[in-house]
């Protein structure tokens, strides 16, 4: 059995500390050999050399005897490789790329390429195309797709159609709640930055102007990391940082990034069109510089050979107060791991921790016990029992919500009926459970399901008890009671419960698809009141799930996630509420937005190591309410975790999550 206290957490983590690891990135990090113009460049990992490869635009910054910006014309993308994990690069040549005439002219320019891999595999690139070389920047630019399978040899797809014939500086990045949206710079429109949609990367809509950004500027690159998604933009004068819950509302960070110069090699000027990788729990920014220029790059500076030359420079991005920060004049230590390595230490490993990240934890409510998609809490024989998302269903115990004794799994194998239900579920891993007391009995619900997929199951499990020592304690499986499949628009998982004001039961549950959705269960046999009893809808918008309900005074409170889940630190769960007067709706925000259309009051969200919260429950205990959720543990690479806090209600009657009041 595991046992863990405050106390014990906080005394353990005074003398702890955490040191990035890997080599000295050099200063410059790279110098393309060839024509020493390497700018714009987007880092990935290659799974076919298993290297970081860097594509970049390569301009032909000492070709002497080139008038006006022919010198940024006719480029190529560079291609550089690295074993290390970023720390040195060589040049490995240019990237193969096969354009119609009609498309790049005789003489094609290329610039700024942003580079992905879709789930199948496929390689999509999104690159800058100039259909010529030219002395000024009166002409058309055009952002063309191309594919690879194996990121050397490019073939043309299309030339995309969006909002203007001079457009450039594509970043493309997964939505939520599935397909894929790209960001670029209009060039027509004062470089202001604009956005398109796709479910495939082939064909888009253009949805215009991102309306919530101020700050005009080129090379926007949007990346998630700690709870948040990130998007910076290169004003010529440093980095514009924005931040999101959603990829719709921007807010714009006070300061910039790398807008003072440095004191490294090449690196005295401000930094441009940057890329981001996260990788271990950590975010490297890659960016370049016009050595030669003092100040800020700006396209009024004069031409010469030395104020043409660029160079690529990296620096570790770190979160302070909710914002980024860097420091380009410390070394920057780099490790990249390739993608798909466990960014989280096994169990019973915990990683060191920064002391003041611990604090922080223990203040957001940390418990320190591993548990994905809490159950709300549930009182038996003087302990109180959460379950949680694992193999057989996990479970935890505690007599004071403090410290906490791991509990026995629910079940040792699948029911019977799972392999015919849900076929792909081969592995008792069953999610997102959620326990309530009816009567004499304990009803569990919990979800069989397949990542992504809507073939799923919500089953329900009885217990006269849920103390394993008591002779009545013995699990029943009673079977499914609501399933999904190919000729239903909802998700069967993510079930919540509630008896209402008059006694009677009901079940929130859905997940992305058509919403969430209520329905009223027989308190009697803990299925479906009828074979038909209708489907309330409750909640919708792209990604959400893991509702929860509540009844406070007047009204009942519908808390439900937005955002993604299950990628440790880059995970952009966030909790919002509505409330009604009616258990069945309409649920309508702070601001009278309904939760169908999409509203939602944030609750809680990331804060500084306390990553993605999600799955909220809600227990009275005596003149007091808690407030439980997991979130992902920034100070241990991304491991879900259960935390709870103190619930108040402001003077509007809506939901306050607070923090704990640690000893100093």
């Amino acid at each position: 059995m595991r046992k863990l206290s405050f106390l014990v957490l906080l005394i353990g983590t005074v003398s702890l500390f955490t040191a990035a690891t890997g080599s000295v990135a050099p200063k410059p990090l790279y110098r393309d050999p060839v024509y020493d113009g390497a700018a714009d460049p987007v880092v990935i990992w290659n799974p076919h050399t298993k290297t970081w490869w860097m594509f970049y635009t390569n301009r032909r910054a000492n070709v002497p005897g080139l008038s006006g910006v022919a010198w940024v014309h006719g480029t190529r993308i560079g291609i550089a490789e690295s074993a290390d994990g970023g720390a040195s690069w060589i040049r490995l040549g240019d990237a193969s790329i096969d354009l119609p005439e009609s498309v790049g002219g005789g003489e094609p320019t290329h610039w700024a390429p942003d580079v992905i891999t879709a789930p199948d595999g496929t390689h999509h690139m999104f690159l800058t195309v100039v259909p010529g070389i030219f002395e000024d920047w009166q002409h058309p630019r055009d952002l063309v797709h191309l594919t690879s399978t194996d990121l050397r040899k490019w073939s043309y797809v299309s030339t995309l159609k969006l909002s203007a014939d001079r457009v450039i500086d594509a970043c493309v990045a997964p939505l939520p709640g599935g397909g894929w949206r790209m960001w670029y710079n209009n060039e027509r429109d004062g470089k202001s930055i604009y956005q398109a949609d796709s479910r495939d990367l082939k064909t888009w809509t253009d949805r215009g102007k991102v309306a919530s950004l101020r700050v005009r500027g080129e090379g926007p690159y949007v990346f998630t990391w700690r709870g948040r998604h990130w998007m910076l933009v290169d004003t010529w004068k440093g980095l514009a940082v924005h931040r999101s819950l959603d990829l719709n509302e921007w807010a714009t960070q006070p300061i910039l990034l790398l807008d003072r110069p440095g004191t490294g090699s090449d690196d005295g000027v401000n930094g441009g069109h940057p890329c981001v990788v996260v990788s271990g729990g950590r975010a490297f920014c890659f960016y370049f510089t016009h050595p030669g220029r003092a100040g800020t790059i700006t396209p009024q500076d004069k031409d010469a050979l030395e104020l043409r030359r660029s160079s690529i420079q990296v620096v570790e991005l770190f979160e302070k107060d909710g914002w980024l920060t860097c420091d380009r004049d410390t070394f920057t230590r780099i490790a990249l791991e390739p993608p798909g390595r466990p960014q989280m230490p096994p169990p019973g490993v915990t990683a060191a921790r920064d002391p003041a990240e611990a604090a922080q934890l223990l203040q957001l409510g940390s418990r320190d016990i591993r548990a994905h998609d809490p159950s709300t809490l549930v009182r038996c024989d003087g302990e109180y029992w959460m379950f949680h998302t694992g193999r057989g269903i996990g479970s935890w115990r505690s007599k004071d919500l403090v410290t906490w004794e791991a509990g026995p799994p629910v079940f040792k194998e699948s029911p019977p009926w799972v392999a015919e239900a849900v076929p792909e579920n081969r592995n008792t891993v069953f999610w997102a459970p959620d326990v309530i007391k009816v009567g004499g009995r304990y009803l569990l619900y919990y979800s069989v399901s397949t990542f992504g997929k809507k073939v799923s199951a919500i089953a329900l499990a009885t217990n006269a008890t849920l103390d394993p020592a008591n002779p009545a304690f013995k699990w029943v499986d009673e079977g499914i009671v609501i399933r999904s499949g190919a000729d239903t628009n909802f998700n069967a998982i993510d079930p919540a419960l509630l008896h209402d004001r008059d006694g009677k039961l009901w079940m929130t549950f859905g997940s992305f698809w058509s919403g969430l959705k209520l329905v009223e269960l027989d308190p009697a046999t803990g299925k479906r009141k009828a074979p038909e009893a209708p489907l309330h809808a409750v909640a919708h918008d792209g990604a959400i799930e893991a509702a929860f309900l509540y009844r406070h005074d007047a009204h009942y409170y519908l808390f439900v996630n937005h955002g993604t889940c299950c990628r440790g630190i880059n995970s952009t769960y966030h909790i919002r509420v509505g409330r009604s007067e009616n258990i069945t709706g309409p649920y309508l925000d702070r601001d009278g937005r309904a939760l169908l259309e999409g509203g939602g009051s944030v609750v809680l969200e990331s804060e500084g190591p306390f990553i993605g919260p999600g799955h909220a429950g809600i227990i009275p205990v005596g003149d007091r309410e808690w407030f439980g959720c997991h979130f992902y543990d920034a100070t241990q690479r991304g491991r879900p975790t259960y935390a709870i806090r103190p619930l108040t209600w402001d003077a509007q009657g809506w939901p306050v999550v607070g923090k704990i009041a640690v000893p100093r």
